[in-house]
């Protein structure tokens, strides 16, 4: 199961904690530099496919909330987190 990737959050989605989502990192360059700029992994260089960031690091109005889906929008960017030195 997928743990989030931002320092000190370390979350995955439980039974417990429904409405939580987890996100890979996206595809599109652009945005992926802009993720992991926000997560301070910018300088990462190896594959970043087995990196998650979970819905709590996301505004609600990034969200697609459709029937029983929730979709991330594709120019979500993570930004609630606190960054460590």
């Amino acid at each position: 199961m997928p743990v989030c990737s931002v320092v000190g959050c370390g979350i995955r989605k439980t039974p417990n904690r429904p409405s939580l989502t987890i996100h890979r990192i996206p595809r599109n360059e652009h945005i992926k530099n802009k993720w992991l700029e926000a997560i301070g992994k910018e300088n990462l260089k190896s594959n970043v496919k087995d990196l998650y960031i979970c819905s709590l690091h996301f505004d609600d109005k990034f969200f697609n909330k459709t029937l029983n889906v929730t979709r991330l929008r594709d120019d979500a960017v993570p930004f609630k987190f606190v960054r460590v030195s």
